[in-house]
């Protein structure tokens, strides 16, 4: 594993200054080969933000450099691996180092002018990117670090809570273990015939257009080719782990949106069926009662079993660690194979994405991300108008495949929204109907008694099940609609769908340009990101994660 440490500022010729830094950079390895034995030192640089003495200080440290270049700027003849940009903008390197490092260390005079400004533009950027930056301060020799402002002084507790998603582990989908159980067998049926019944069945994505995500397919930059590999690879052990959790997560949703229904007629059959049956079968045929009376009693006695059985379940499922497990692991892997998905277009060709910014909760998924091609990452990248061109030509055809996407999956829960808010609507109504059709009989019957006691307590028990369980049964579509998540999706997949279009003509735009910029490249990229892993998947994993299973 290497740690990428970008350097910043003009570096004195000072060998206390020099000294205090080979102490930090003694602490950043001393943390971490407790774990990871084998660590190594990058130092990134560019010259438009890098005095050349810390090159020097590097080569002392045994860094590996590696040098970020724009139109006539130097360093190139001094180090071997090096980045070079066909633009004048000095910033895009700036930005990219900042993407691509775990830390930076700089030294200012406290001057914005130092540098041309480039010193302090360097910082303002790691500040605005929540990139951690230990500096010093060459007219003080005080040490800070940025965190939540400029001047806050270093204390070594800042290096080690740094270093923490750095320590992190191996990189694989979790996977889940045992055999499905006949209950959950059972639900998942029921699930997949609701889906099926609506046309509305899960299906697996596939790209069509995008062939990024096809294993046949290869980079025309070979020096590309063996990180896309690696994280198209990354991107399939996720994605399967993710529609296998998925499938058990979302039954035990589809389970929790039906069971109240279940538990309300469980609950009124054991509430009026003493009623219904001990005094009902009588008039109908005489010289029963007690049989029916008994069988009434048998029949209510089970019922209030299943019902307090029902409350337990629900209540268990609501505990369980292994549902929590799922919904855990499921959000994880899916989060973790959208951003491979995405970033997968843009890194093979050398153009950084800022992960931070993407994934600001899960610092370990993005140095894992950053770190994924630090065994294969070419020497010497040159990122030109035809890199700029690839780049545009491969995210027009990820926003083709995603709209397709989008669009199937937006008919697919237009399909099931519709009917369950059409049924919840009309059962609604006949529920108000026969409530206050039950209101009304009470005054009825007062003005107006049936000559049997039974026949009146049985037609008022008959109404008091339809009044409390036809209620339920309206409460069921709607429970069902957003329990299961349907409404979200469906209205996920619209604004993803239009938000999309509009991206696909800004594509298409610069496409039909000759002259490709790399600056308008890179914000394109930047924008793609934010709304396939910010407006989407972001807002996709906070509906997920509060979706749990209530108690009844």
């Amino acid at each position: 594993m290497d740690i990428r440490i970008a350097a910043a500022g003009l570096l004195p010729e000072d060998e206390e200054l020099w000294a205090e830094l080979d102490g930090l950079a003694k602490q950043v390895v001393k943390r971490l080969r407790g774990n990871l034995p084998e660590v190594g030192l990058q130092l990134h640089v560019s010259p438009a933000y890098t005095g050349e003495n810390w090159l020097k200080w590097g080569e002392r440290n045994g860094f590996e450099l590696f040098s970020y270049v724009t139109r006539k700027q130097g360093f190139s003849s001094k180090i071997e691996n090096e980045t070079w940009y066909d633009t004048p903008v000095t910033r895009m390197a700036g930005e990219d180092i900042c993407n691509k490092v775990d830390m930076i260390f700089a030294a200012w005079d406290e001057d914005a002018a130092e540098m041309n400004g480039a010193a302090w533009e360097f910082m303002e950027m790691a500040y605005q990117k929540n990139i951690p930056c230990i500096w010093i301060s060459t007219k003080s020799r005080k040490t800070y670090c940025l965190w939540e402002s400029y001047y806050i002084d270093y204390l070594p507790s800042y290096l080690e809570e740094v270093l923490v998603p750095l320590d992190r582990g191996s990189f694989e989908a979790t996977r889940v273990e045992g055999k499905r159980s006949f209950v959950l067998r059972f639900w998942e049926k029921r699930r997949r015939a609701f889906l099926k019944n609506h046309k509305a069945e899960h299906r697996r994505y596939q790209s069509v257009e995008d062939r990024i995500l096809n294993d046949e397919f290869e980079l025309e930059d070979p020096e590309g080719e063996p990180l896309r590999k690696r994280m198209l690879e990354k991107f399939h052990e996720f994605d399967e782990a993710a529609i296998e959790q998925s499938g058990r997560f979302t039954t035990m949703l589809y389970q929790r949106s039906v069971l109240p229904l279940i538990a309300t007629v469980t609950l009124a059959v054991a509430c009026y069926t003493e009623v219904l049956v001990g005094k009902g079968i009588p008039l109908v045929f005489p010289g029963t009662a007690s049989a029916a009376e008994h069988v009434g009693k048998y029949i209510a006695g089970f019922c209030f079993l299943a019902y307090a059985f029902l409350n337990f379940y629900v209540y268990y499922l609501s505990k369980s660690q292994v549902v929590s497990k799922w919904q855990a692991d499921f959000i994880k892997n899916r989060c973790v194979a959208e951003n491979l998905r995405v970033i997968t277009h843009f890194m093979p060709y050398g153009t950084s994405v800022d992960l931070r910014r993407l994934c600001p909760d899960d610092k370990v998924l993005c140095s894992h991300i950053m770190h994924m091609g630090d065994d294969i990452v070419p020497k010497r990248r040159k990122i030109d108008r035809k890199t700029a061109g690839d780049v545009l030509l491969h995210v027009r055809e990820m926003i083709q495949d995603q709209m397709a996407y989008q669009e199937g999956s937006f008919q697919r829960y237009a399909s099931v929204v519709k009917h369950l808010e059409h049924w919840g609507r009309f059962v609604l109504n006949m529920a108000t109907v026969i409530v206050m059709g039950r209101a009304l009989l009470s005054f009825v019957l007062i003005a107006f008694p049936l000559d049997s006691a039974n026949a009146s307590s049985v037609t008022r028990s008959a109404l008091n099940w339809l009044a409390m369980v036809i209620p339920a049964w309206a409460g069921y579509f709607s429970l069902k609609v957003s329990q299961n998540n349907y409404r979200f999706n469906y209205n996920n997949h619209k604004m993803m769908l239009a938000k999309l279009e509009k991206e696909l003509k800004k594509t298409e735009r610069l496409l039909s340009q000759h002259d490709m910029s790399l600056e308008v490249t890179s914000k394109i990229a930047v924008e793609l990101a934010d709304l396939m892993l910010k407006d989407d998947t972001a807002a996709w994993k906070f509906q997920y994660r509060n979706s749990t299973l209530k108690p009844l």
